[in-house]
């Protein structure tokens, strides 16, 4: 009894000790950064800019984004040997703690990324308490303080959420991937596949056209990277398009909006997406598709001679929306003569996309790792240069289509000249 009495007194005694919030601070006392940007400096040095909410500002925004108290973030770049020091030279020039316990990306320019890479930098966000793996990463084209500087966000009040809505709409047309930290650094660690990040840029807004070029006959759009769309407009110039691709920490490469979709679909993430194809029947014309995975894909890797085998099956299915020549693609024998010219291009864009990334060095979608069973050990697999296999990789692909629905009409037909016609 004496025992257990004990016992209780230490057990009650322990949780007064442990009470406390010495490490706190109130909200009036922290400023929080919501993003991140690190451009290459001189002399081997960092320049790192930090976007900060400003309080009384972001307190004061009304509906669309106006804020009654000036700016809602403020922008602070420091040029430094690391981002840990950056952040401690921070503190000098603010009379509030820094906090990044709230920050949503992370930015780095492409001069840093294909120069000096950026596995140094990422490795500490791993390591320290304040950075969470969910943080989103990007590479910009340009300058990271630029981007920062010019993004303006027109439809959302608070300036985190501008970030966090760009990643987490990724999906609406699959043209850009969704990376973070976290996964940033899995695939930089594991052998099978190579890292990639989202690619963004800041568009002039003067509606100059310039696509990549990479076109097939039977496609009707064109291909873009950041900053490439043709469009005008005084709102946010910063887009998010395409994918950076890099061989260990160093950016190497860049695959364009299209190239992007095509890595969605074969990880089975391609929830929409339109396609717009030549008219089979009627060649002036064009169909648009939306098109999404109807399965998920079966990629078989084997070693033949020594050589990497990739086979790729995919299957889609599609809902028509627009008909311009009228023809009754309701019927099957016109239905499969659609479904045959998406089944061509999207075969066309995946060995197209193969093709890109053999000559780049760098198996993005990591059909590396497809190759573990033919190793007993995972010492076996990391001594081999699965790079290079990829290389001469021999790559077949098949691609199968099936139109489930047409839109809200079920039998189309073309319009009836008029008698001036």
């Amino acid at each position: 009894m004496c025992r257990r009495l004990m016992l209780s007194v230490i057990v009650v005694g322990l949780f007064f000790l442990m009470t406390g919030c010495r490490t706190t601070q109130e909200t009036d006392q922290v400023a929080y950064i919501v993003a991140m940007g690190v451009d290459k400096a001189e002399d081997g040095k960092v320049k790192v800019t930090y976007q900060l909410i400003t309080p009384r500002a972001v307190g004061g925004l009304q509906g669309g984004g106006q804020s009654t108290q000036g700016e809602p973030t403020i922008l602070n770049s420091i040029t430094a040997p690391s981002t840990a020091e950056a952040r401690d030279l921070l503190s000098s020039s603010m009379s509030r703690t820094s906090n990044l316990t709230h920050m949503k990306a992370i930015l780095f320019s492409e001069e840093l990324a294909r120069s000096k890479g950026i596995g140094d930098l990422i490795a500490p966000f791993l390591r320290y308490r304040e950075f969470r793996g969910g943080i989103f990463i990007g590479i910009v084209r340009g300058k990271a303080e630029d981007f920062m500087r010019e993004t303006k966000p027109t439809l959302d009040l608070l300036p985190s959420k501008f970030y966090e809505s760009f990643m987490l709409s990724s999906d609406e047309a699959s043209y850009y991937p969704r990376t973070d930290v976290h996964e940033f650094y899995m695939r930089l660690k594991n052998p099978g596949g190579s890292p990639y990040t989202a690619y963004v840029g800041l568009n002039p807004l003067t509606s100059r056209d310039k696509p990549t070029g990479k076109k097939f006959p039977n496609d009707k759009t064109d291909s873009y990277l950041p900053a490439d769309i043709p469009r005008t407009g005084t709102e946010n110039p910063s887009e998010f398009v395409g994918m950076a691709v890099f061989s260990g920490d160093k950016m190497i490469g860049s695959l364009d909006n299209k190239e992007a979709r095509i890595i969605a679909m074969l990880q089975n993430n391609l929830p929409r997406g339109f396609v717009v194809v030549t008219d089979p029947l009627e060649p002036s014309k064009t169909i648009n598709v939306n098109l999404r995975n109807g399965s998920k894909p079966k990629i078989d890797v084997d070693m033949i001679d020594g050589r990497e085998v990739i086979k790729i099956s995919v299957f889609l299915e599609g809902e028509a929306s627009g008909i311009p020549s009228g023809i009754n693609y309701e019927q099957e024998q016109f239905r499969e003569l659609l479904e045959n010219e998406i089944s061509i291009l999207v075969t066309e864009e995946i060995e197209s996309f193969v093709r890109h990334t053999q000559e780049l060095g760098c198996d993005v979608f990591g059909f590396g790792a497809y190759l573990r069973p033919h190793f007993a050990t995972y010492d076996e697999l990391i001594k081999v240069n699965l790079e290079q296999l990829y290389k001469t990789a021999d790559v077949k692909v098949q691609v199968a289509t099936k139109i489930r629905r047409l839109g809200l009409m079920w039998r189309s037909s073309p319009y009836k000249p008029t008698a001036t016609q």
